[in-house]
């Protein structure tokens, strides 16, 4: 992989240069890994990984990353050109237009079933919790232990 990067150092200082460089470097090539494993995955969860980095040195903010076409077939058998921001699984890619037509919805089938509805299930299986009762508190950082109270409303 080539990266090319204009970076103008102050004179004498190629160092700067060289470091900006490698870590960019570095940055791009974990960057098309995780493209590579996100596109690849057979996950349904519809997790999103960028196609790109965000690099800013001082009032200057440059992205860097690599072009995969958005993937979308309009209605005229016409590809959408636009740059995928992010990648999803079963290498499915979307620029923020064409998102929601990406998204895969959860299976029926796999859910479970409801919780019961009856309001008594719901006051049995609940732990009580006593209002009007003190708690001890102790602060690690300020040094000091209070107690707390705590009320029902307009109690």
């Amino acid at each position: 992989m080539d990266v090319a990067l204009c970076i103008t150092p102050k004179k004498g200082d190629i160092s700067l240069s060289n470091r900006y460089f490698n870590r960019l470097r570095q940055l791009l090539i974990d960057k098309i890994l995780a493209v590579k494993n996100r596109t690849t995955s057979a996950s349904d969860k519809n997790r999103q990984t960028k196609t790109f980095i965000r690099f800013s040195s001082g009032p200057h903010v440059i992205y860097l990353g690599y072009y995969f076409a958005c993937g979308f077939v309009g209605n005229n058998d016409h590809c959408c050109q636009q740059p995928a921001a992010v990648v999803l699984s079963h290498n499915r890619r979307k620029c923020n237009n064409h998102l929601p037509s990406f998204i895969i919805h959860g299976d029926k089938s796999r859910q479970t079933g409801k919780l019961p509805q009856n309001p008594s299930f719901y006051v049995h299986n609940r732990s009580y919790i006593p209002h009007n009762h003190a708690k001890e508190v102790h602060s690690t950082r300020l040094g000091i232990s209070y107690d707390v109270i705590t009320r029902k409303y307009n109690e």
